[in-house]
């Protein structure tokens, strides 16, 4: 979901119209803005990018775990000879 957010998010800062911002060649902010723009979206979409990758990363390393034996199961059977308990 947060990659989700943080994609949604760039797209929108990467989407805004210069118009939005206003004109760049009245002040030297708003060239700043323009330049920036493109930069802060680049990041939230590589940020998202690695919030995908760490996902992944933990449910493959999840689902190569082996499975927990059950609490009520014997470890080791009990040796020939030997009282049960």
């Amino acid at each position: 979901m947060l990659s989700y957010v943080l994609a949604g998010l760039g797209v929108v800062v990467l989407s805004f119209a210069p118009s939005v911002l206003g004109e760049p060649t009245t002040d030297t902010g708003r060239v700043l803005l323009q330049v920036v723009r493109p930069v802060v979206a680049g990041v939230l979409i590589v940020a998202a990018l690695a919030v995908q990758v760490v996902v992944g990363i933990t449910w493959r390393r999840d689902l190569l775990q082996p499975a927990d034996p059950t609490p009520d199961a014997p470890a080791d059977p009990p040796a020939p000879g030997s009282p049960q308990v």
